[in-house]
């Protein structure tokens, strides 16, 4: 059996910053992934704060869009407001390179990543978790760090996370869509009630900005049920 200080399971951003962390203060850690590639499929409008990415030295590298204004619309209201920021405050990440460049720093620090591996269940010693089973292989280590999302893969079955039918649950959508009329290229867009979002509430995040009035835009939709 393989033995580890430190499993994550999860190439997100925070499996990914997690395993960085770790592997930099000496900890023996492997990162496993189910999918083939980190990056793919993209789930995310990969909108950040300048300060953070500032704080991890990937800043213009990795950048899609700036964004230094931000529009809000309601529909129930009938009001509509625009705040300018002094500077870019918040961007678009191009979300395939952002997780390429985390994913390096993790092995550059000496963080093991597995990709094509599914963690299906947590080793268990004594009432605590200690270490995952795979779809390959069992591995031993002294924490587990589970960054798998909404599947909460080692969460769920320790007892962690609730069942869906106990919370809460939220339904939304994410598409790219082409020539929507923009207010600007550079302002986040958000609309309550719209026609872009008869229900509930969505963003809109410009991604070309070369001007001309119309975007290829990044759309959340957004609707909740309890």
């Amino acid at each position: 059996m393989e033995k580890h200080d430190l499993v994550v399971v999860g190439a997100g951003p925070a499996g990914l910053a997690a395993s960085i962390t770790a592997a930099k203060n000496d900890l023996d850690t492997v990162l496993i992934e189910k999918s083939s590639e980190i990056g793919y499929p993209i789930k995310t409008s990969a909108v950040s704060w300048k300060e953070v990415l500032e704080e991890w030295n990937l800043l213009d590298s990795i950048m899609h869009s700036w964004y230094s204004s931000f529009y809000i619309k309601s529909a129930h209201s009938g009001r509509e407001t625009r705040i300018d920021f002094e500077d870019k405050r918040v961007g678009t990440l191009d979300y395939h390179k952002f997780l390429r460049k985390l994913a390096l720093k993790a092995a550059k620090n000496g963080s093991e990543i597995l990709l094509s591996e599914r963690v299906e269940e947590p080793l268990m010693k004594n009432g605590s978790v200690k270490g995952v089973k795979t779809d390959k292989r069992e591995i031993e280590s002294e924490m587990v760090i589970d960054c798998s999302g909404a599947n909460a893969v080692i969460g769920k079955q320790i007892g962690l996370v609730p069942n869906d039918e106990e919370i809460e649950i939220g339904i939304g959508k994410e598409y790219e869509f082409t020539n929507f009329e923009i207010n600007d290229e550079r302002t986040l867009e958000f609309y309550v009630g719209d026609e872009i979002v008869p229900i509930g509430y969505g963003w809109v995040f410009p991604l070309d900005q070369k001007g001309g009035g119309t975007s290829k835009s990044r759309c959340i939709y957004c609707l909740q049920y309890t």
